[in-house]
């Protein structure tokens, strides 16, 4: 093998550029007493690595996007925050910020006390739902 094709082959093999970790596909339902929650945002926080989100369709349904539209998230154990806000406004002076309205409960907004947890595993196939109430 020439000296030129050896260095070409280093290269390529160097230069690959950082990887991803997989994904795994996620979709669910969130529902809130009983009732599909429409334009909630879900987000599933990994123990490492990047975050995954998406947003509920009018009958409740999220897919999960980590690094391309779709893809899902990373596999492991997450912690989960969901929350839907309406009468969000424009700017964020005091008066406006009182206008906001939590949809469902704020705690669930935040995965360190929501409560809400799922573990991706790779090759699943049942959805992750979250069924929320007061």
């Amino acid at each position: 093998m020439s000296y030129g094709l050896s260095l070409l082959m280093l290269l390529l093999i160097g230069c690959g550029g950082e990887s991803k970790p997989d994904t795994v596909p996620v979709t669910g339902m969130v529902t809130f007493n009983g009732e599909p929650v429409a334009e909630a945002s879900v987000t599933f926080y990994p123990q490492e690595g990047r975050s995954a989100s998406g947003v509920t369709d009018s009958s409740g349904i999220y897919t999960l996007t980590t690094f391309e539209t779709g893809d899902g998230a990373i596999a492991g154990k997450h912690r989960v925050s969901i929350g839907k806000q309406s009468n969000v406004p424009l700017g964020n002076t005091p008066e406006e910020l009182a206008k906001i309205k939590e949809e469902i409960p704020a705690k669930y907004n935040n995965a360190d006390q929501s409560g809400l947890t799922a573990e991706v595993v790779a090759g699943q196939d049942a959805p992750i739902d979250f069924n929320l109430a007061e």
